[in-house]
């Protein structure tokens, strides 16, 4: 898990500030933030389909070729 530290905390604290300023933005933040995990988790899921379609295909290849 990323903790920040640092610099890092600096970005947090610019966001702090937005959001006092415009509430609204959180929503768009979190909406925000759910679209690109829920990409995240898509392009893991096809990921793992397509290995594990490549190694039936090689599974099965291998049992082809004597």
């Amino acid at each position: 898990m990323f903790v920040p530290q640092g610099d890092d905390l600096k970005v947090f604290e610019a966001i702090g500030h937005l959001l006092a300023v415009d509430p609204t933005l959180s929503i768009l933040i979190s909406l925000y933030s759910l679209k690109w995990g829920l990409t995240a988790s898509y392009i893991n899921y096809m990921g793992n389909k397509l290995s594990n379609l490549r190694a039936y295909i090689s599974h099965t290849e291998s049992k082809l070729i004597p």
